[in-house]
């Protein structure tokens, strides 16, 4: 698909266990450790990263926005860098809507 420029959606799971592979980020003011497969996959492809999520409208109907475009870093330190940047704007979208969000899963096993 990236090269036919079509878009690519990947959903990233947050629940892993330590490993050589794991990254741990701020969220909500607690360190979790977390996989950077999205940040990989950019490492990887160049690719832009579009944070998109599921909104409800008024009746319910779920519908999927791009929001905006996570400005990514290149370095030594990207994998967790830019996963950081990832978590962040979930974060901050999370707190925009938060009626919006559920938990399904406890992430501060590790």
């Amino acid at each position: 698909a990236l090269k036919k420029n079509q878009m690519v959606g990947l959903m990233n799971d947050r629940h892993v266990r330590p490993s050589e592979k794991s990254v741990m980020v701020n969220f909500f003011n607690k360190k979790i450790r977390t996989n950077p497969l999205i940040a990989r996959y950019h490492q990887k492809t160049q690719c832009p990263i579009i944070f998109g999520c599921c909104y409800r409208d008024g009746n319910g109907v779920p519908s999927l926005r791009l929001k905006e475009e996570v400005i990514t870093e290149e370095g030594k330190d990207s994998l967790q860098v830019n996963t950081q940047k990832l978590y962040s704007v979930i974060e901050k979208r999370i707190k925009q809507n938060p009626e919006m969000w559920q938990w399904f899963h406890e992430y501060t096993y590790w």
